[in-house]
């Protein structure tokens, strides 16, 4: 269902669909700015977890512009785009598109304590720059 989300409402590689693409958009739209509107910077009035430039959809939660990092990019590295999900024992996943390449990391390890974050910021760090870094060796083969 997440992976069909992210592809507008359609399992990829095939004709199915799940949900409707409006169904699909309004599950990633940020609903912090929907509930208490915008200030006149256009930033959302309210947060998610009283952070600047965290919303929240239906999916989890969303980096906007402007977000906050953390201090050491535990769970917030504030890169706009990327939608996240934490839940218990060390379950979550991170998706981003990345040079038009989707990248999602779902990790569900059932494990306690949980980890806090750090594992897989690490692990979605290298996904990234693995896709920034094939992008840019393409288009040094077509130069």
């Amino acid at each position: 269902f997440l992976v069909a989300v992210f592809n507008k409402g359609a399992i990829p590689g095939s004709n199915k669909r799940l949900c409707s693409k409006r169904a699909a958009e309004l599950m990633l739209t940020n609903h912090c700015a929907e509930v208490a509107g915008c200030r006149r910077t256009g930033e959302p009035r309210i947060c998610a977890h009283n952070r600047r430039g965290v919303g929240l959809n239906l999916m989890g939660e969303v980096q906007l512009d402007r977000c906050e990092p953390d201090k050491n990019c535990l769970w917030f590295d504030g890169v706009p785009g990327l939608v996240q999900w934490g839940g218990a024992a060390t379950t979550f996943y991170k998706y981003q598109e990345v040079n038009g390449k989707p990248l999602l990391l779902i990790l569900f390890a059932q494990v306690l304590p949980q980890d806090d974050g750090r594992t897989c910021s690490a692990a979605f760090q290298r996904m990234r720059a693995w896709a920034e870094s094939e992008t840019a060796s393409r288009k040094r083969k077509l130069a």
